[in-house]
């Protein structure tokens, strides 16, 4: 690793503004040996070692972390290796000036912060971090895969009537006419697309519809209308409720936004199911002057492909033979068929569990967003710990579990592979996507999301940990569901490359369980407590979140019972920026759970 920090340092030392930037370079070591440790390290002696030097020979970094607590976490790690404040964290909850960081060697900012506009052009980040006033940040990090790389946005026939349909003034729909025009045209555009269109293809790749002129007339307009829309007041209730409002300016600048992006880019039209929608997308890589990224994963990584990153060459250090993996192949594992059993299939689940389950054994149990709740709800909580898919990257939380679950896979859209390619490769004809090539190539993608997310997720539990010299972990057991598909196929493939030495058996359980009785309680308030904590901002009756978490009428009464005598789940909902409310009276009261 300090080779490649070197090498990137030198290469930074060198460079200008005229400078052609060299491959990014990529270190993919085994997970659980400490490379995110081993880059903060490093950071911190560059630091303390720049202390040595006068302005303006002090070489400072940059460090890029996934989220906010993560940066926070690396800033403190590098202050205490280097012994004094070496490192600043820059986040939307710490809000420092530019010129504040510049009195640190060393900042961390999100994945966030390197995707924005500004980002994407090399005098922007040279700007922004590229100094300090002992000298050039000379060393940039980026731990794990790049978050929001590439940028999608979508229509679909009801977001458009939704805008279409606002509750607000003749007056002022009468004084943004041009605007909602535009939005009725991209509607009766959708429309004659999907009566003639029955499959994946592109609208337009060659020939944009609109000028580059008339385009930012557009997005004027739309700016306008968002703007006013702001102080709109009494005329709806809609308006009154500041959560309501919030979701609603949301939503129309999310449509309007994307009508804009179609018309710059290009338009994919998907079919899933009866969904139908239009799509397209850009990439947001920043133009970072030779970074290093640190990577488990980076085989499975699009971005980095389309950036053609030179992946470093490291030895294997790491004997995953303690580490067992029990694979199920079966079909019905997306989110929709999870959600429509699973309620049925998580209760199989739990009586798994509790029946797998010997004295000090502790599991990590990973489903989708969508049905954790109900994980939650009916796994034992003093020896099962939930998590869902898209959460899982870096996380240490598990690292004590010697069993785990992945139950169920998070499916890409049909048409994501295609918009992927096009957002980093550019828009293709219709006769490309009935090619060979095209075909290989979203086999490809879909399989590399996949294994990228379950490889993260096999290197969650007490597998990562190393006990001995030889690179063992403590023995470990995973239940892996994988279609049983060319897709699962390579997926456990790649899983055999990543986890050197692993037992690979097979799962014979019955995903369904048909006639199994659990013999486990449920716990309808912890389910509440963890769907509440993946939702976001808002307002929502307690009665649809009973309902998405399966609880009867009587499970219901017993919450809102719980609520109005603040029992312990009061408690724990206020941790999570929740707040219980009731409007009205009598029959006619609805009570709601809020999340700030």
């Amino acid at each position: 690793m300090g080779e490649t920090f070197h090498l990137a340092i030198r290469q930074n030392m060198k460079a200008s503004a005229l400078s052609i930037a060299p491959a990014w370079q990529v270190l993919a070591p085994e997970m659980g040996v400490g490379k995110t440790q081993g880059a903060l390290l490093y950071m911190a002696m560059m630091a303390k070692a720049s202390r040595k030097s006068s302005p303006p020979l002090r070489i400072g970094g940059l460090f890029v972390a996934r989220t906010i607590q993560q940066c926070e976490d690396a800033a403190r790690t590098i202050n205490e290796l280097a012994g004094f404040e070496a490192a600043i964290t820059r986040h939307s909850s710490n809000v420092v000036t530019l010129q504040e960081c510049r009195r640190f060697p060393v900042i961390v900012i999100t994945h966030a912060a390197v995707t924005q506009s500004w980002a994407q052009s090399y005098s922007g980040i040279v700007d922004a971090y590229g100094s300090w006033e002992g000298g050039r940040r000379c060393l940039v990090i980026i731990d794990e895969a790049l978050a929001n790389a590439v940028e999608f946005h979508s229509i679909d026939e009801g977001s458009l009537h939704r805008v279409l349909g606002l509750r607000v003034s003749a007056e002022f729909k009468a004084k943004h006419q041009q605007a909602f025009d535009a939005v009725s045209s991209m509607l009766d555009f959708f429309k004659a697309v999907s009566s003639r269109v029955e499959e994946i293809s592109p609208i337009w790749s060659e020939q944009d519809p609109l000028s580059s002129g008339q385009i930012d007339e557009l997005e004027i307009l739309f700016r306008q209308l968002v703007s006013d829309l702001k102080s709109v007041s009494s005329y709806d209730p809609i308006w009154n409720d500041p959560d309501s409002k919030n979701a609603e300016l949301q939503h129309v600048w999310e449509t309007l936004s994307a009508i804009i992006q179609l018309y710059r880019h290009w338009a994919l039209f998907s079919i899933q199911g009866a969904h139908k929608a239009l799509t397209t997308g850009k990439e947001k890589v920043p133009r970072f002057f030779a970074p290093v990224v640190l990577n488990a994963t980076a085989n499975q990584d699009p971005v980095l492909d389309y950036r053609r990153a030179k992946l470093v060459s490291l030895p294997k250090v790491r004997s995953y033979r303690n580490l067992t993996i029990h694979i199920l192949r079966s079909n019905g594992l997306g989110k929709t068929a999870m959600r429509k059993a699973g309620e049925a299939r998580l209760r199989h689940l739990a009586q798994f569990v509790s029946e797998h389950t010997k004295p000090g054994d502790k599991w990590m149990v990973v489903t989708h967003l969508a049905t954790e709740a109900l994980a939650r709800k009916h796994l034992p909580e003093e020896i099962a710990l939930t998590g869902h898919w898209g959460s899982l990257d870096g996380l240490n939380d598990f690292r004590d579990c010697n069993k785990a679950v992945l139950f169920g896979l998070s499916f890409r859209d049909p048409a994501w592979p295609v918009s992927m390619y096009f957002a980093l490769r550019g828009a293709q004809t219709k006769e490309w996507l009935r090619s060979k090539e095209a075909k290989a190539i979203r086999h490809k993608l879909e399989v590399m999301s996949i294994a990228a997310q379950v490889i993260q997720a096999l290197g969650r539990p007490r597998s990562r940990k190393v006990i001995d010299e030889e690179g063992n972990c403590l023995p470990t057991d995973v239940f892996v569901t994988l279609p049983n598909t060319s897709v699962g196929r390579d997926v456990e493939s790649a899983i055999g490359e990543a986890f050197t030495g692993a037992v690979i058996r097979d799962w014979a359980y019955d995903l369904d369980g048909l006639g199994c009785q659990s013999k486990q309680k449920a716990s309808p308030s912890v389910a509440v407590v963890t769907a509440m904590k993946n939702k976001s901002p808002g307002r929502y009756l307690i009665s649809a979140i009973a309902k998405e978490v399966g609880l009867t009428s009587t499970e219901t009464a017993n919450l809102k019972d719980a609520l109005r005598k603040k029992r312990a789940i009061v408690d724990d909902l206020r941790r999570l920026g929740v707040s219980y409310s009731v409007e009205g009276s009598g029959r006619g009261a609805k009570s709601y759970l809020v999340k700030r």
